[in-house]
Protein backbone atom coordinates (compact mmCIF):
# COMPACT_ATOMS: atom_id res chain seq x y z
CA UNK A 1 0.00 0.00 0.00
CA UNK A 2 1.58 3.43 -1.00
CA UNK A 3 1.65 6.13 1.76
CA UNK A 4 1.55 9.81 0.81
CA UNK A 5 2.88 12.66 3.21
CA UNK A 6 -0.61 14.45 4.47
CA UNK A 7 -1.26 17.32 6.13
CA UNK A 8 -1.34 17.11 9.92
CA UNK A 9 -4.57 17.28 11.55
CA UNK A 10 -3.93 19.99 13.46
CA UNK A 11 -3.09 22.16 10.85
CA UNK A 12 -7.09 22.34 9.72
CA UNK A 13 -6.77 25.45 12.47
CA UNK A 14 -3.47 27.47 9.85
CA UNK A 15 -6.78 26.97 6.89
CA UNK A 16 -9.01 28.46 9.08
CA UNK A 17 -6.74 31.88 9.65
CA UNK A 18 -6.55 31.80 6.16
CA UNK A 19 -10.73 31.67 6.26
CA UNK A 20 -10.75 34.64 8.50
CA UNK A 21 -8.18 36.68 6.34
CA UNK A 22 -9.90 36.04 3.02
CA UNK A 23 -13.33 37.34 4.93
CA UNK A 24 -11.45 39.86 6.38
CA UNK A 25 -9.82 41.27 2.99
CA UNK A 26 -13.25 40.58 1.39
CA UNK A 27 -15.16 43.04 3.69
CA UNK A 28 -16.07 45.89 2.01
CA UNK A 29 -17.41 43.59 -1.24
CA UNK A 30 -18.99 41.27 1.14
CA UNK A 31 -20.55 43.63 3.21
CA UNK A 32 -21.96 46.59 0.66
CA UNK A 33 -22.49 44.26 -2.56
CA UNK A 34 -24.26 41.02 -0.93
CA UNK A 35 -26.20 40.77 -4.07
CA UNK A 36 -29.16 43.35 -3.10
CA UNK A 37 -30.06 45.70 -0.77
CA UNK A 38 -31.01 45.70 2.37
CA UNK A 39 -34.50 44.74 2.99
CA UNK A 40 -36.81 47.92 3.65
CA UNK A 41 -37.58 48.86 7.42
CA UNK A 42 -34.29 47.33 8.34
CA UNK A 43 -33.64 49.54 11.91
CA UNK A 44 -30.82 47.99 12.88
CA UNK A 45 -28.01 49.63 10.33
CA UNK A 46 -25.16 50.70 11.56
CA UNK A 47 -22.18 49.72 13.34
CA UNK A 48 -22.43 50.87 17.28
CA UNK A 49 -21.45 48.20 19.67
CA UNK A 50 -21.82 50.21 23.11
CA UNK A 51 -23.54 48.81 25.82
CA UNK A 52 -23.40 45.35 24.21
CA UNK A 53 -22.69 41.75 24.81
CA UNK A 54 -20.27 40.38 22.38
CA UNK A 55 -18.19 36.83 22.25
CA UNK A 56 -15.67 36.10 19.98
CA UNK A 57 -13.62 32.95 18.86
CA UNK A 58 -9.88 33.39 17.11
CA UNK A 59 -6.82 31.02 15.77
CA UNK A 60 -3.34 32.10 14.99
CA UNK A 61 0.18 31.18 15.25
CA UNK A 62 1.98 31.21 18.40
CA UNK A 63 5.78 31.80 18.47
CA UNK A 64 7.39 30.43 21.90
CA UNK A 65 10.07 32.64 22.58
CA UNK A 66 12.31 30.30 24.90
CA UNK A 67 11.84 26.33 23.27
CA UNK A 68 13.74 24.84 26.16
CA UNK A 69 11.83 22.14 28.91
CA UNK A 70 14.37 20.34 30.06
CA UNK A 71 17.63 18.73 29.79
CA UNK A 72 18.13 17.67 25.41
CA UNK A 73 14.00 18.18 25.55
CA UNK A 74 12.68 21.51 23.27
CA UNK A 75 9.12 22.38 22.30
CA UNK A 76 8.79 21.70 18.36
CA UNK A 77 5.98 21.55 15.99
CA UNK A 78 7.19 19.57 12.67
CA UNK A 79 4.32 20.62 11.01
CA UNK A 80 5.80 24.32 11.60
CA UNK A 81 2.04 25.73 12.83
CA UNK A 82 2.05 26.22 16.97
CA UNK A 83 -1.67 26.40 16.70
CA UNK A 84 -3.34 28.42 19.28
CA UNK A 85 -7.28 27.78 19.66
CA UNK A 86 -9.34 30.35 21.74
CA UNK A 87 -11.90 33.26 22.06
CA UNK A 88 -14.13 34.67 24.97
CA UNK A 89 -16.59 37.20 25.81
CA UNK A 90 -16.82 40.62 27.23
CA UNK A 91 -19.27 43.79 27.67
CA UNK A 92 -18.91 47.05 25.82
CA UNK A 93 -19.68 49.38 29.04
CA UNK A 94 -19.13 52.49 26.95
CA UNK A 95 -17.34 54.29 23.88
CA UNK A 96 -14.37 53.45 24.46
CA UNK A 97 -13.81 50.99 27.89
CA UNK A 98 -14.91 47.24 28.22
CA UNK A 99 -14.42 43.90 30.00
CA UNK A 100 -13.63 40.37 28.87
CA UNK A 101 -12.48 36.80 29.79
CA UNK A 102 -10.22 35.66 27.55
CA UNK A 103 -9.39 31.79 27.20
CA UNK A 104 -6.93 30.24 24.79
CA UNK A 105 -5.18 26.60 24.51
CA UNK A 106 -1.81 25.15 22.71
CA UNK A 107 -0.26 21.39 22.09
CA UNK A 108 3.39 21.72 21.29
CA UNK A 109 5.17 18.54 21.16
CA UNK A 110 8.33 18.20 23.47
CA UNK A 111 10.99 16.34 21.29
CA UNK A 112 14.08 14.89 22.33
CA UNK A 113 16.80 14.80 20.37
CA UNK A 114 18.06 11.11 21.75
CA UNK A 115 14.55 9.59 21.86
CA UNK A 116 12.22 11.73 19.40
CA UNK A 117 8.92 12.95 20.37
CA UNK A 118 8.19 12.03 23.78
CA UNK A 119 4.90 13.77 25.28
CA UNK A 120 2.93 16.74 24.11
CA UNK A 121 2.33 19.74 26.26
CA UNK A 122 -0.90 21.05 26.58
CA UNK A 123 -1.76 25.13 28.02
CA UNK A 124 -4.84 27.03 28.42
CA UNK A 125 -4.33 30.26 29.68
CA UNK A 126 -7.70 32.06 31.43
CA UNK A 127 -7.45 35.57 32.00
CA UNK A 128 -9.81 38.72 33.00
CA UNK A 129 -8.56 41.60 31.14
CA UNK A 130 -10.43 45.41 30.35
CA UNK A 131 -10.43 46.51 26.92
CA UNK A 132 -9.69 49.77 25.32
CA UNK A 133 -11.00 50.88 21.73
CA UNK A 134 -10.95 53.54 19.54
CA UNK A 135 -13.79 53.44 16.70
CA UNK A 136 -13.31 54.83 13.54
CA UNK A 137 -15.27 55.40 10.08
CA UNK A 138 -18.73 55.74 11.98
CA UNK A 139 -17.66 52.81 14.41
CA UNK A 140 -16.99 50.28 11.23
CA UNK A 141 -13.20 50.03 11.93
CA UNK A 142 -12.34 49.94 15.84
CA UNK A 143 -8.60 49.58 17.06
CA UNK A 144 -8.50 48.13 20.57
CA UNK A 145 -5.66 47.14 23.22
CA UNK A 146 -6.36 44.44 25.86
CA UNK A 147 -4.75 43.78 28.85
CA UNK A 148 -5.10 41.17 31.85
CA UNK A 149 -4.43 38.43 34.65
CA UNK A 150 -5.06 35.06 34.88
CA UNK A 151 -4.06 31.56 35.86
CA UNK A 152 -2.14 28.81 33.01
CA UNK A 153 -2.96 25.19 33.51
CA UNK A 154 -0.42 23.01 32.14
CA UNK A 155 -0.64 19.25 31.71
CA UNK A 156 2.61 17.23 29.55
CA UNK A 157 -0.01 14.02 28.03
CA UNK A 158 -0.06 11.58 25.26
CA UNK A 159 3.27 9.53 25.94
CA UNK A 160 5.06 8.42 23.40
CA UNK A 161 8.09 6.58 25.13
CA UNK A 162 6.69 5.48 28.62
CA UNK A 163 10.07 4.93 30.06
CA UNK A 164 10.90 8.80 29.43
CA UNK A 165 9.20 10.74 32.24
CA UNK A 166 9.15 14.41 31.82
CA UNK A 167 7.11 16.88 34.18
CA UNK A 168 6.26 20.27 34.83
CA UNK A 169 4.46 22.65 37.15
CA UNK A 170 0.67 22.44 36.43
CA UNK A 171 -0.43 25.64 37.00
CA UNK A 172 0.92 29.08 37.27
CA UNK A 173 -0.35 32.98 37.06
CA UNK A 174 -0.36 34.07 33.72
CA UNK A 175 -0.56 38.06 31.92
CA UNK A 176 -2.05 38.85 28.50
CA UNK A 177 -1.44 41.90 26.92
CA UNK A 178 -2.64 42.30 22.76
CA UNK A 179 -3.24 45.10 20.50
CA UNK A 180 -5.40 44.24 17.43
CA UNK A 181 -8.72 45.97 15.45
CA UNK A 182 -12.08 44.95 14.17
CA UNK A 183 -13.73 45.46 10.92
CA UNK A 184 -17.82 45.32 11.05
CA UNK A 185 -19.38 43.12 8.11
CA UNK A 186 -22.07 44.02 9.54
CA UNK A 187 -24.06 45.23 12.63
CA UNK A 188 -23.85 42.56 14.53
CA UNK A 189 -20.09 40.90 12.82
CA UNK A 190 -16.37 41.59 13.04
CA UNK A 191 -13.63 40.18 12.00
CA UNK A 192 -10.25 41.47 12.77
CA UNK A 193 -6.66 40.59 13.50
CA UNK A 194 -4.61 40.96 16.65
CA UNK A 195 -1.10 40.38 17.95
CA UNK A 196 -1.42 38.89 21.20
CA UNK A 197 1.38 38.10 23.67
CA UNK A 198 1.36 35.56 26.81
CA UNK A 199 3.40 36.48 30.28
CA UNK A 200 4.39 33.35 32.41
CA UNK A 201 6.72 33.25 34.77
CA UNK A 202 9.70 30.54 34.75
CA UNK A 203 7.99 26.88 36.17
CA UNK A 204 10.49 24.02 37.41
CA UNK A 205 11.14 20.92 35.14
CA UNK A 206 11.82 17.20 35.38
CA UNK A 207 13.34 14.45 33.58
CA UNK A 208 13.50 10.95 34.28
CA UNK A 209 14.60 8.11 31.94
CA UNK A 210 14.27 4.13 33.02
CA UNK A 211 15.47 0.73 31.11
CA UNK A 212 13.66 -1.57 30.17
CA UNK A 213 14.46 -3.28 33.76
CA UNK A 214 13.00 -0.01 35.20
CA UNK A 215 16.33 1.27 36.57
CA UNK A 216 17.03 5.65 36.24
CA UNK A 217 19.46 5.81 34.31
CA UNK A 218 19.15 9.64 33.65
CA UNK A 219 17.72 12.51 35.64
CA UNK A 220 17.36 16.18 35.23
CA UNK A 221 16.38 19.72 36.60
CA UNK A 222 15.68 22.55 34.73
CA UNK A 223 12.97 25.09 34.45
CA UNK A 224 10.94 26.65 31.85
CA UNK A 225 9.68 29.85 30.69
CA UNK A 226 6.51 29.31 27.52
CA UNK A 227 6.02 33.21 27.41
CA UNK A 228 5.03 33.88 23.70
CA UNK A 229 3.78 36.34 21.13
CA UNK A 230 1.24 34.98 18.60
CA UNK A 231 -0.58 36.34 15.53
CA UNK A 232 -4.34 36.17 15.82
CA UNK A 233 -7.38 36.15 13.45
CA UNK A 234 -10.81 36.13 15.40
CA UNK A 235 -14.34 36.76 14.45
CA UNK A 236 -16.75 38.73 17.22
CA UNK A 237 -20.39 38.40 17.48
CA UNK A 238 -22.71 40.67 18.89
CA UNK A 239 -25.74 38.98 19.63
CA UNK A 240 -29.38 40.59 20.92
CA UNK A 241 -30.10 43.98 19.34
CA UNK A 242 -28.91 47.41 20.43
CA UNK A 243 -31.17 50.14 21.20
CA UNK A 244 -32.60 53.22 19.54
CA UNK A 245 -31.78 56.61 21.21
CA UNK A 246 -35.75 57.27 21.31
CA UNK A 247 -36.55 54.26 23.05
CA UNK A 248 -38.83 52.55 20.61
CA UNK A 249 -36.13 49.52 19.60
CA UNK A 250 -35.36 48.29 23.07
CA UNK A 251 -31.83 46.84 23.86
CA UNK A 252 -31.82 43.11 23.82
CA UNK A 253 -28.89 41.42 25.41
CA UNK A 254 -29.13 37.85 23.68
CA UNK A 255 -31.90 37.36 21.21
CA UNK A 256 -33.25 40.12 19.41
CA UNK A 257 -36.79 40.82 18.98
CA UNK A 258 -36.90 42.75 15.94
CA UNK A 259 -36.41 41.31 12.37
CA UNK A 260 -35.75 41.09 9.34
CA UNK A 261 -33.62 37.52 10.11
CA UNK A 262 -33.28 34.77 7.35
CA UNK A 263 -34.99 36.01 3.92
CA UNK A 264 -34.72 35.68 0.23
CA UNK A 265 -31.28 37.87 -0.69
CA UNK A 266 -28.67 36.57 -1.21
CA UNK A 267 -25.96 36.52 1.76
CA UNK A 268 -22.46 34.91 3.09
CA UNK A 269 -21.98 33.05 5.89
CA UNK A 270 -19.15 31.33 7.70
CA UNK A 271 -19.75 28.75 10.43
CA UNK A 272 -17.81 26.28 13.13
CA UNK A 273 -19.61 23.42 13.93
CA UNK A 274 -18.55 20.47 16.74
CA UNK A 275 -19.85 17.15 17.60
CA UNK A 276 -19.66 13.60 18.29
CA UNK A 277 -18.29 11.52 15.16
CA UNK A 278 -20.49 8.06 15.48
CA UNK A 279 -19.39 5.55 13.09
CA UNK A 280 -21.37 2.70 12.66
CA UNK A 281 -18.53 0.17 12.52
CA UNK A 282 -15.59 0.38 14.72
CA UNK A 283 -13.16 -2.18 13.51
CA UNK A 284 -9.84 -1.01 12.30
CA UNK A 285 -8.87 -5.08 11.24
CA UNK A 286 -7.19 -7.38 12.76
CA UNK A 287 -8.11 -6.86 15.91
CA UNK A 288 -7.63 -3.22 16.11
CA UNK A 289 -10.81 -0.98 17.09
CA UNK A 290 -11.43 2.62 16.84
CA UNK A 291 -12.10 4.40 19.98
CA UNK A 292 -12.81 7.44 21.21
CA UNK A 293 -10.74 9.90 22.87
CA UNK A 294 -12.28 10.18 25.98
CA UNK A 295 -16.41 9.55 26.18
CA UNK A 296 -17.32 11.73 22.79
CA UNK A 297 -15.02 11.21 19.49
CA UNK A 298 -14.94 15.17 19.09
CA UNK A 299 -15.51 16.12 15.04
CA UNK A 300 -14.46 19.69 14.45
CA UNK A 301 -14.76 22.09 11.83
CA UNK A 302 -16.79 24.97 9.73
CA UNK A 303 -17.38 25.64 6.33
CA UNK A 304 -17.95 28.73 4.24
CA UNK A 305 -21.77 29.03 2.39
CA UNK A 306 -23.75 31.18 0.54
CA UNK A 307 -27.63 31.58 0.19
CA UNK A 308 -28.54 32.51 -3.24
CA UNK A 309 -32.20 32.71 -2.85
CA UNK A 310 -34.96 31.78 -0.48
CA UNK A 311 -34.71 28.48 -0.52
CA UNK A 312 -31.17 26.96 -2.26
CA UNK A 313 -27.76 28.24 -0.99
CA UNK A 314 -24.14 26.49 -1.47
CA UNK A 315 -21.47 25.19 0.96
CA UNK A 316 -18.09 24.31 1.65
CA UNK A 317 -17.47 22.21 4.45
CA UNK A 318 -14.47 21.35 6.28
CA UNK A 319 -14.50 18.84 9.34
CA UNK A 320 -11.64 16.64 11.03
CA UNK A 321 -11.95 13.97 13.60
CA UNK A 322 -9.28 11.99 15.93
CA UNK A 323 -10.47 8.71 17.22
CA UNK A 324 -8.18 6.42 18.93
CA UNK A 325 -6.72 3.28 17.51
CA UNK A 326 -6.27 0.61 20.88
CA UNK A 327 -5.78 -3.34 20.68
CA UNK A 328 -6.74 -5.90 23.70
CA UNK A 329 -3.47 -5.96 26.13
CA UNK A 330 -2.33 -2.75 24.88
CA UNK A 331 -4.73 -0.08 24.36
CA UNK A 332 -4.05 3.11 22.51
CA UNK A 333 -1.26 3.12 20.27
CA UNK A 334 -1.92 5.43 17.76
CA UNK A 335 -4.15 7.84 16.08
CA UNK A 336 -6.35 7.91 12.70
CA UNK A 337 -7.15 11.56 11.60
CA UNK A 338 -9.80 12.21 9.26
CA UNK A 339 -10.24 15.46 7.46
CA UNK A 340 -13.25 16.05 5.58
CA UNK A 341 -13.28 18.91 2.62
CA UNK A 342 -16.93 18.65 1.54
CA UNK A 343 -19.20 20.79 -0.80
CA UNK A 344 -22.76 20.60 -0.11
CA UNK A 345 -25.65 22.09 -1.40
CA UNK A 346 -28.52 22.97 1.03
CA UNK A 347 -32.21 23.61 0.76
CA UNK A 348 -34.55 25.44 4.34
CA UNK A 349 -37.79 26.77 4.73
CA UNK A 350 -38.84 30.05 7.14
CA UNK A 351 -40.83 30.03 9.57
CA UNK A 352 -41.61 32.61 12.06
CA UNK A 353 -40.74 35.61 10.01
CA UNK A 354 -37.55 33.41 9.03
CA UNK A 355 -36.33 33.16 12.64
CA UNK A 356 -36.87 29.27 12.46
CA UNK A 357 -35.27 27.48 9.43
CA UNK A 358 -35.28 23.56 9.10
CA UNK A 359 -32.96 22.71 6.16
CA UNK A 360 -31.09 19.90 4.50
CA UNK A 361 -27.76 19.27 2.93
CA UNK A 362 -26.33 16.89 1.17
CA UNK A 363 -23.00 16.63 -1.60
CA UNK A 364 -19.62 14.54 -2.38
CA UNK A 365 -16.54 15.39 -1.40
CA UNK A 366 -12.72 13.81 -0.68
CA UNK A 367 -11.72 12.81 2.88
CA UNK A 368 -7.74 12.44 3.81
CA UNK A 369 -6.43 9.59 6.72
CA UNK A 370 -3.51 9.87 8.39
CA UNK A 371 -1.96 7.70 11.10
CA UNK A 372 -0.15 9.51 13.85
CA UNK A 373 1.00 9.90 17.28
CA UNK A 374 2.39 6.34 16.94
CA UNK A 375 3.14 5.42 20.63
CA UNK A 376 6.91 3.67 20.80
CA UNK A 377 7.37 0.13 21.04
CA UNK A 378 8.38 -0.03 24.54
CA UNK A 379 5.06 0.89 26.17
CA UNK A 380 3.98 -2.15 24.71
CA UNK A 381 6.72 -4.36 26.23
CA UNK A 382 5.98 -3.27 29.48
CA UNK A 383 2.38 -4.62 28.92
CA UNK A 384 3.49 -8.08 28.57
CA UNK A 385 3.01 -8.03 24.50
CA UNK A 386 6.49 -9.20 22.12
CA UNK A 387 4.98 -6.96 19.25
CA UNK A 388 4.55 -2.94 18.35
CA UNK A 389 1.30 -2.42 15.77
CA UNK A 390 2.03 -1.20 12.47
CA UNK A 391 -0.96 0.02 10.69
CA UNK A 392 -1.61 1.55 7.27
CA UNK A 393 -4.51 2.78 5.93
CA UNK A 394 -5.58 4.28 2.46
CA UNK A 395 -4.82 7.70 2.42
CA UNK A 396 -7.49 9.15 0.88
CA UNK A 397 -10.95 8.60 -0.28
CA UNK A 398 -14.57 10.28 -1.56
CA UNK A 399 -17.16 10.95 0.66
CA UNK A 400 -20.23 11.42 0.47
CA UNK A 401 -23.14 13.47 3.14
CA UNK A 402 -26.88 13.98 3.60
CA UNK A 403 -28.23 15.87 6.30
CA UNK A 404 -30.97 18.07 8.47
CA UNK A 405 -31.07 20.35 10.93
CA UNK A 406 -32.78 23.31 12.20
CA UNK A 407 -31.40 27.10 12.73
CA UNK A 408 -32.55 29.71 15.46
CA UNK A 409 -31.51 33.36 14.32
CA UNK A 410 -30.20 35.76 17.54
CA UNK A 411 -30.66 38.44 15.48
CA UNK A 412 -30.05 39.14 11.54
CA UNK A 413 -26.62 38.00 11.62
CA UNK A 414 -26.07 35.21 14.31
CA UNK A 415 -27.74 32.15 14.65
CA UNK A 416 -27.05 28.54 16.19
CA UNK A 417 -28.20 25.44 14.75
CA UNK A 418 -28.34 21.56 15.39
CA UNK A 419 -27.39 19.25 12.73
CA UNK A 420 -27.50 15.63 12.09
CA UNK A 421 -25.49 14.65 9.12
CA UNK A 422 -24.70 11.20 8.06
CA UNK A 423 -21.62 10.74 6.11
CA UNK A 424 -21.20 7.69 4.00
CA UNK A 425 -17.70 6.40 3.11
CA UNK A 426 -16.64 3.00 0.77
CA UNK A 427 -14.45 0.70 2.29
CA UNK A 428 -11.03 1.19 2.77
CA UNK A 429 -7.78 -0.98 2.75
CA UNK A 430 -6.00 -1.76 5.87
CA UNK A 431 -2.99 -3.13 7.30
CA UNK A 432 -1.53 -4.63 10.55
CA UNK A 433 1.46 -5.95 11.18
CA UNK A 434 4.05 -6.29 13.78
CA UNK A 435 7.11 -4.67 14.93
CA UNK A 436 10.34 -6.51 16.63
CA UNK A 437 12.51 -5.42 18.85
CA UNK A 438 15.21 -4.28 17.02
CA UNK A 439 12.68 -2.36 14.95
CA UNK A 440 11.90 -4.94 11.85
CA UNK A 441 8.86 -6.20 10.51
CA UNK A 442 7.91 -9.27 11.72
CA UNK A 443 5.05 -12.14 10.60
CA UNK A 444 2.96 -11.68 7.82
CA UNK A 445 1.17 -8.38 7.62
CA UNK A 446 -2.87 -8.90 8.14
CA UNK A 447 -4.74 -7.14 4.91
CA UNK A 448 -8.37 -5.86 5.89
CA UNK A 449 -10.59 -3.35 5.57
CA UNK A 450 -12.56 -0.61 7.96
CA UNK A 451 -15.38 1.72 6.93
CA UNK A 452 -15.72 4.75 8.60
CA UNK A 453 -19.50 5.60 7.28
CA UNK A 454 -21.48 7.06 10.30
CA UNK A 455 -23.63 9.34 12.04
CA UNK A 456 -22.59 13.52 13.64
CA UNK A 457 -24.70 15.21 15.54
CA UNK A 458 -23.47 19.23 15.52
CA UNK A 459 -24.01 22.15 16.98
CA UNK A 460 -23.40 24.68 14.48
CA UNK A 461 -22.43 28.99 15.28
CA UNK A 462 -22.86 30.88 11.93
CA UNK A 463 -22.44 34.46 11.10
CA UNK A 464 -24.22 36.00 7.77
CA UNK A 465 -23.06 39.15 5.96
CA UNK A 466 -24.46 41.43 5.27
Amino acid sequence: MERLRTVPARSWAAMWVGVLMVLLIAAPTLAEDGGQERPAGDDQAGYDDTDRFYFYLETGHSFILDEHFVSDTDFDTPDGFNSVMGGGGGYNLTDHWGIEIQGHGSEPELRSDRFGKVKEFSNITVAAAVRYRYPLQDGRFVPYLTGGVGFSLNDVNDTSKPLVKIEGDDTTVAGTLAAGFDYFLAPNVAVGGSLHSWIYPDVDTGMVVRDSYNRVVFVDDSNMNLTSIALMAHIRLFPGQPGSPDGRRPRRLLIAEQGPFDGDERRYYVYVAGGDALFLDDDFGAGVKLEAPGSVNWALGGGLGLNLNGRWGVELQLLNSDPNLQLDGIGKFAEMSNFVVLPQVRYRWQFWRGRLVPFATAGVGVTFNDINDRRGMVDVYRAGSRWTPVVDVDESSVVGSIGIGVEYFLNRNISLALSMPFYIYPDWDTLVQSRGKGGQLTGMPADDSMNYTGFAPMIRLTAYVP
